[in-house]
């Protein structure tokens, strides 16, 4: 789906295509023209080659053509980063992140960090169970998340098996991660393939709503 804005050239801005494509794209390209629109309205300026964060990915502003700006967003598959034409996979995830919230009752505690910041991760996190856990980040640049192996033996306090990444990069490693990035600081989740998922809160138990997105990722359905 294509969609124009219409307001900026008011203010002597190039107008901007958005393209995505998706059941979700037309609602979420609307919002995201809106808030383009105002940040026009209000002096922002955009210009090719710029990054323009939408939701926790940094997507770049484009000469689409003479008159109109674009938006390209990472491919999601590439470290280094690959940009490719459109938003659709940036759309997608933000609303994967925001079901998975509401699956939980965290709709209004949303904290996204963007995925240029840093995490941390052991050497093991890559595998088919992990843990993630977040503190309140100690600096602006990180995240507050440290993605972890199950392996109660591996000492995740050394140095010598832990490292930061970016956000990104962890993704690309362990995908099941998205819906979780925008959880607030205190928050532990733990996919274990012998004993399902487990969400605490402050170690709190966090129970998912039934016929939630997260109740039926879940279960398969």
């Amino acid at each position: 789906m294509d969609l124009v804005t219409t307001q900026c050239g008011r203010y002597g801005h190039a107008e901007f295509l958005l393209q995505a494509e998706g059941p979700a794209a037309e609602a979420s390209l609307v919002e995201l023209s809106r808030g383009l629109e105002n940040m026009v309205a209000g002096g922002s300026k955009f210009r090719p080659g710029q990054s323009f964060l939408v939701g926790w990915m940094l997507t770049q502003v484009v000469q689409h053509d003479r008159d109109l700006l674009t938006l390209h967003e990472p491919d999601m598959q590439s470290m280094p980063v690959r940009l490719v034409a459109g938003i659709t996979q940036t759309l997608q995830s933000m609303m994967v992140q925001k079901f998975t919230l509401e699956s939980v009752g965290l709709a209004d505690q949303m904290d996204l960090p963007s995925a240029q910041h840093y995490l941390t991760v052991c050497d093991r996190f890559q595998g088919q169970g992990f843990f993630m856990v977040r503190r309140a980040p100690p600096e602006p640049a990180d995240s507050g998340w440290f993605l972890g192996c199950l392996d109660a033996r591996h000492n995740h306090r050394d140095p010598a098996v832990t490292t930061p990444i970016s956000v990104y990069e962890a993704y690309l490693s362990q995908r099941f991660i998205v819906g979780f990035l925008g959880f607030p600081s205190g928050s532990m989740i733990v996919a274990d393939p012998a004993s399902g998922v487990r969400l605490t809160l402050n170690n709190q138990p966090l129970n998912v709503l039934p016929g939630s997105y997260l109740d039926r990722m879940l279960r398969g359905s």
